[in-house]
């Protein structure tokens, strides 16, 4: 696949505007995301003109053109490559779950496509359940449950975050167990004999905050999606309640549909 130079021709650079609190150099990150975005580089390599090149077309110092650059690199848009100085434009790969019709978890779905993916997990704690939440899992007010905070990577890029709030009761001592290494559900099978049967989830758009936007290394505001689901096992018991926020330019859910029965 050959190389191509990115097209500075046509690029709005006079959006620019010096009296803006916005920074510079973020106004111009802002005016590649565009440009990026709106174009299609899926059957070329494409890289960005040097900062010398840059910094004259928008007439500003090369120390802003790399910092905008960086801005870019942070959003997963722009990646290096140390062998010939090149920054290159990623070309973008949905990641396709199943979550709305199947009950596979997130790491054996991305295992089953031989897929690289990795978690860190950000909290794992007993804590006092809130009222929303026993309320969803059907457990008195001020029960202790558990709490699970990770965040999920597919080739190294964080794709989930998600928070899981547990019935401690039926799942004692839970938080011995290394959830980088394995997978909830699987744990839940393997050492409590639990099996999950159902869920119900809802998914809708929503605005990222600024803790999603760190972790996604996205603007704040921009559009996420939020996927909340309650878990039941065969003996119809809600063990679990999670809420994931998913990096919608990364991720694509998928679902079957068909038609009613009486067609």
């Amino acid at each position: 696949m050959k190389d191509k130079l990115f097209e500075l021709e046509g690029i709005e650079k006079s959006l620019l505007n010096n009296y803006s609190p916005v920074p510079l150099y973020y106004q111009i990150s802002l005016i590649l995301e565009k440009c990026i975005i709106s174009n299609d580089y899926s059957s070329y390599n494409c890289y960005l003109p040097s900062e010398e090149v840059l910094s004259k077309y928008f007439g500003v110092s090369r120390p802003t053109i790399n910092r905008a650059v960086n801005e870019l690199v942070k959003k997963s848009y722009i990646h290096t490559d140390n062998k010939n100085r090149r920054r290159y434009i990623k070309k973008k790969q949905d990641i396709n779950l199943l979550f709305l019709n199947e009950l596979s978890s997130f790491g054996k779905e991305l295992n089953l496509y031989k897929i690289n993916h990795s978690t860190k997990v950000l909290a794992a704690e007993e804590i006092i359940g809130s009222e929303k939440i026993c309320s969803i899992l059907g457990i008195p007010k001020g029960s202790k449950i558990y709490f699970l905070k990770r965040l999920r990577f597919v080739n190294n890029e964080p794709i989930i975050l998600v928070e899981s709030f547990l019935v401690k009761k039926y799942l004692a001592g839970l938080l011995r167990f290394n959830f980088t290494k394995r997978d909830l559900y699987e744990i839940l099978l393997d050492e409590y004999g639990i099996v999950i049967k159902e869920g119900r989830r809802k998914v809708k758009a929503i605005k990222a905050s600024s803790e999603e936007s760190g972790y996604f290394h996205i603007s704040i505001g921009e559009p996420i999606l939020s996927l909340e689901s309650e878990v039941i096992t065969e003996n119809k018991i809600k063990i679990e309640y999670f809420e994931s926020k998913l990096n919608a330019e990364k991720v694509a859910l998928i679902a079957t549909v068909y038609p009613p029965k009486n067609i």
